[in-house]
């Protein structure tokens, strides 16, 4: 009771005398390990860096495939060479000036070690991105010629390439075609493109070796995707052309990709060719054809009038040609019948 009545009258005085409440302290919350997304592997690849050789001189990682033992007639080693760009001197290009009428085709393929082989062989899924520059064409094509980029390349006759040409940019499949001959040729996809003498172009390729697919790019916008059977995983390389014409490249930048997450499944493209057909189905044959049957008829009808005028009835003009007994004697100027097969000629005197 005591108590009670101190409370009521000094409210602080069971302060003092009761113990102090401890505060409850709540354990810390155990951190998450942090979140990082998964780091991908640097791909290689390889950038062309012409500035690293002498102007004149050659990259030693850009080989002539008569190297690897092929010669053609119309194959030719061509002048290729580093050249200071005309617009900036302190940027030089890779050059091939040599120009030759067709046929003519002079390659360099990539032989550097940048994918970790010693010969240049490209990994299964790449990108290639390649800018050039067609300067003169004097006999084929002209002005621009071929500007071509050889983006799954086997050997000098047997490759996929991006065809850059004065009106239009195409993508062709060499497969044991020659120059100057259409055979074997394949012409699969193109689009119109306006390219004039020293303009750069850049065109490039996602290849995919595994499911034989090729993705165009112009300008670096994607722009088709096909599927190729010839595009397999057999060993193969990037390759630069020139079809006899005067070609700087400027920059080539060969990529690996990682494999694809999500393929398209397409159907194999379907091309145009460009070889050899039937007689009956050449029109040019058939209009020859057709005008010598209009001549040999027209001789006929001539042969007929002629010996009417010599007064053979239907049917001995008919057996004619069958009868041992009929002989005749043709004059270019006066013809008749005669007996004994000898003719009467007029006087030439």
């Amino acid at each position: 009771m005591f108590l009670l009545l101190c409370a009521l009258c000094f409210p602080g005085i069971l302060s003092g005398l009761m113990p102090a409440a401890t505060a409850r302290t709540l354990p810390e919350p155990t951190p998450a390990p942090p979140v990082h997304a998964p780091v991908a592997p640097a791909l290689p690849f390889y950038q062309s860096n012409w500035n690293a050789f002498p102007a004149g001189g050659t990259p030693d990682d850009w080989i002539d495939p008569e190297r690897d033992g092929y010669h053609y007639p119309w194959l030719y080693p061509g002048n290729w060479h580093i050249v200071a760009s005309p617009d900036n001197p302190a940027i030089q290009y890779y050059e091939q000036s040599q120009q030759l009428p067709q046929p003519a085709l002079t390659f360099r393929r990539y032989d550097g070690m940048a994918f970790g082989q010693d010969n240049g062989l490209l990994p299964v899924y790449y990108h290639v991105d390649v800018t050039m520059r067609p300067i003169q064409s004097k006999y084929f094509f002209a002005p621009v010629g071929e500007a071509a980029v050889q983006v799954y390349y086997l050997d000098p006759t047997h490759y996929v390439e991006i065809d850059v040409r004065n009106t239009q940019v195409m993508l062709w499949e060499d497969d044991g075609g020659f120059p100057g001959q259409a055979n074997n040729w394949i012409l699969y996809w193109s689009q119109p493109l306006q390219t004039h003498p020293g303009q750069n172009r850049r065109v490039g390729a996602d290849v995919d070796t595994v499911h034989h697919l090729i993705t165009i790019y112009i300008e670096g916008h994607a722009v088709a995707m096909l599927n190729l059977p010839f595009i397999s995983t057999r060993p193969h390389w990037v390759a630069l052309r020139a079809a006899g014409q005067w070609i700087d490249y400027a920059s080539v930048r060969i990529q690996e990709l990682p494999p694809p997450y999500q393929v398209l499944h397409l159907a194999p493209a379907t091309g145009q060719t460009f070889g050899s057909v039937p007689w009956w189905q050449s029109p040019r044959r058939l209009a020859l054809i057709a005008l010598c049957l209009l001549v040999v008829l027209w001789q006929c009808v001539r042969l007929i009038q002629k010996r009417r005028k010599m007064g053979m009835s239907d049917q001995q003009l008919v057996m004619a040609p069958f009868s041992r007994d009929m002989r005749f004697v043709l004059d270019t100027r006066k013809t008749r019948p005669v007996e004994g097969g000898v003719a009467d000629r007029p006087d030439r005197g």
